[in-house]
């Protein structure tokens, strides 16, 4: 894995590597819409197909915690489109729970979708 961050941004890139080929990402942005615990940070995630069930992601979404805490954001967002089971129990597994859902049309995607929103309540955040 190899990353960036900004303090200045509140912003993280991993990127994952095998060889010279990438495999995988994970980012920390911060979060855009208006949140009821702030400041909050939204987290996206993807890995090739190849590599899950293999730790990778877990370890992505691992460090990017570690690195909201030194960031110290409040309050942790994702977005995950409903069917992707394994997304959905991966951000479980690190203390994420459901906050709301909605339907959504998405560029990449022909028609709507179905996205769930997680969330995760960091050391120092309130819950509203």
């Amino acid at each position: 894995l190899r990353g960036e961050r900004s303090f200045k941004t509140k912003a993280c890139l991993l990127v994952a590597e095998r060889g010279s080929q990438i495999i995988g990402f994970a980012r920390l942005n911060p979060e855009t819409r208006p949140w009821h615990i702030s400041p909050a940070g939204n987290i996206g995630i993807a890995l090739l197909a190849l590599y899950r069930h293999q730790g990778i992601g877990t370890n992505m979404l691992y460090l990017i915690v570690e690195q909201a805490a030194r960031f110290q954001y409040h309050c942790l967002t994702a977005d995950i489109l409903a069917h992707n089971q394994a997304s959905l129990g991966l951000f479980k597994k690190l203390g994420f729970v459901y906050h709301s859902h909605r339907q959504r049309n998405l560029d990449f995607l022909p028609g709507m979708v179905q996205e769930i929103t997680v969330e995760r309540v960091m050391a120092g955040g309130n819950s509203a």
